[in-house]
């Protein structure tokens, strides 16, 4: 049955993918160009992409004269890996019909196929092994979960934070707080040493929101700064398949004062979830980033509560994978199509040229896809050429004559690439004189 469950899994991973040869998401742009500099993480990259996901790939960039190819391939590893190492981190410490019922809504949960649509490669790898250092302290294998903690602190570092508060949780919680504490602080020092190079790109920003008292936290609030998925209320919404499940569980505890027999309540799991509630619920900064993994241990305190189901279990199958194949198949298809890519490609703009990139959405394909310098208001290496004034005339400009006042201020070689979504919002621009139009959304600005 888990093969039954994994080949569903990968199947709706693969939809998007019938239908179109473009990596969904934004990211897969900025994979391929640190891919095409050799693996190599730029300062401006550093923030969000100082890995140590880009030293394993660098060997494999090279095998390939184009490393596009390598986009989907390791986006789908990503997604295989995680599902294994929840299968494997669960597995001593539910019986088989609730590992199954784990696995499935794991499946067919929309926050984790939006994780994957998004592209977030590392996020995914690391959260496989938040689940192995789990698996391997429910089963005492201290040393492997020393490893397992390590490496998430060189994959990714806003999961590496969650790990951080799971284990604050675990050492509260539980007898073994000398060895959490010394795993927590071997991988800190490994993690610090890391990131020893660009240190205060990668570690001081996240102690930034704690000088700022106000910006810790904002319980049900809103803020700029929860990072880049879905706010709470709609994953509240789409979790709500399984969400309940849980909850009522949990209620029926309370209120018939049951005993504790599923194990839940002794395991890691149930400190990961405490933990990943505070943070999601309490709006830390950074926390929509932080809901995949929240959905992720919601999933499984709902997978040790499989009684409360077993009566519809048929009717409730057939509606939650209906559900996921609904929501993919309604937003899970890729922003560009192949002939947008295929028009990049073709462009052969010269790598000392620039190109003035007029939407957030496309940046990062730009500079995928071309070999030209981008430019992008607050993204990349070159949005300081202009102030933050003159990108705001840029993009509140109504007359050819605004739009020349900003694009002189530019390099000489310029182009400009404005996507068919967007030609609407620059008519004036569209209209130039001086704006020659090279291929469908690709134009030469001649000064």
């Amino acid at each position: 049955m888990v093969y039954i469950i994994f080949a569903f899994f990968l199947f709706t991973r693969l939809i998007p993918y019938f239908f179109s040869s473009v990596p969904t998401g934004y990211d897969a742009g900025i994979y391929l160009n640190i891919f095409k500099l050799s693996s190599f993480v730029p300062d401006w990259l550093a923030g969000s992409y100082y890995t140590a996901l880009f030293n394993v790939m660098a060997p494999f960039v090279k095998l390939f004269p184009d490393p596009s190819i390598l986009l989907i391939p390791l986006q789908l590893c990503s997604a295989i890996f995680l599902f294994w190492c929840l299968n494997w981190a669960i597995k001593t410490t539910m019986n088989k019909e609730q590992r199954i019922f784990t696995l499935f809504l794991f499946s067919v949960s929309a926050i984790q196929f939006r994780m994957y649509w998004f592209y977030y490669v590392k996020n995914m790898f690391a959260l496989g092994f938040v689940l192995l250092f789990l698996g391997a302290l429910a089963r005492k294998k201290y040393l492997a979960a020393t490893l397992f903690c390590i490496l998430v602190g060189l994959i990714h570092l806003p999961t590496f934070f969650i790990l951080a508060a799971i284990c604050g949780v675990e050492f509260l919680l539980h007898k073994n707080k000398r060895i959490i504490a010394g795993i927590f602080v071997l991988t800190l020092g490994i993690t610090l040493l890391y990131n020893v190079p660009v240190f205060s790109i990668t570690i001081l920003p996240f102690f930034k929101p704690f000088l700022e008292l106000n910006r810790i936290a904002q319980p049900f609030g809103k803020g700029d700064w929860g990072g880049t998925f879905y706010d709470l209320w709609p994953s509240i919404i789409l979790m709500g398949v399984y969400i309940w499940i849980p909850v009522v569980s949990l209620l029926r505890l309370l209120r018939h004062r049951l005993p504790r027999n599923d194990m839940f309540f002794s395991t890691p799991f149930f400190s990961a979830l405490i933990a990943t509630s505070i943070i999601v619920l309490g709006q830390f900064f950074f926390f929509r980033r932080f809901i995949p993994a929240w959905d992720l241990f919601v999933v499984i305190a709902a997978g040790y509560s499989v009684k409360q189901i077993l009566s519809m279990k048929y009717f409730y199958t057939a509606l939650t994978a209906l559900f996921i194949l609904v929501f993919i198949f309604k937003t899970g298809m890729p922003l560009k199509t192949p002939a947008d890519i295929a028009e990049l490609r073709a462009s052969r703009i010269p790598n000392k040229a620039y190109i003035l990139s007029t939407s957030k959405e496309d940046t990062a394909w730009v500079m995928g896809y071309t070999d030209a310098q981008v430019i992008a208001w607050n993204f990349g290496g070159y949005s300081q050429l202009l102030t933050d004034a003159e990108w705001n005339a840029f993009y509140s400009a109504k007359t050819e004559g605004e739009y020349a006042a900003i694009l002189n201020k530019l390099p000489n070689d310029i182009y400009v690439y404005i996507s068919d979504k967007e030609k609407s919002l620059y008519p004036e621009l569209i209209k130039m004189k001086k704006l020659h139009k090279l291929s469908g959304q690709m134009y030469r600005y001649e000064k």
